[in-house]
């Protein structure tokens, strides 16, 4: 009985984190004039930045401006939206166990994300002055 119930509770140990939820983040983006935006590039990146070059997924938006990517790790993430030209957005938020953050991106002159002094909470020390960062 001994050597069943240790089996039971390795087997728990092994499937349970393949069922335990994760966070995600979904929305649409949206131009100016209130209309979705098909095709826009959307990159996640996962705050603090350790590396400006790789997001954590790059994808596009579809016919309606909508986008999702499941699953995330909890923590901050920064989003930026952008369309070829001269149209951005971008936003920073907290990604949370068990639930998926609704965005709205509304694309604008690049403003955004823009080049600054690197915020130490935000990135490395490894990372040169002028990298993309919220303002």
């Amino acid at each position: 009985m001994k050597i069943f119930i240790g089996l039971m509770a390795v087997l728990a140990l092994t499937i349970l984190p393949a069922f335990a939820a994760n966070a995600g983040v979904a929305g649409h983006v949206i131009g100016p004039g209130g209309t979705p935006v098909a095709n826009a590039k959307v990159a996640i990146f996962r705050l603090p930045l350790r590396r400006v070059d790789q997001a954590v997924a790059t994808l596009n938006t579809d016919k309606k401006g909508f986008f999702v990517m499941l699953p995330l790790e909890p923590g901050r993430y920064m989003l930026d939206a952008s369309v070829p030209g001269d149209l951005s957005d971008c936003s920073v938020h907290q990604l949370v166990d068990e639930s998926v953050t609704h965005v709205t991106m509304r694309l604008h002159a690049r403003s955004g994300c823009t080049p600054l002094r690197v915020h130490p909470t935000m990135v490395n020390g490894a990372l040169t002055a002028d990298v993309y960062i919220v303002h």
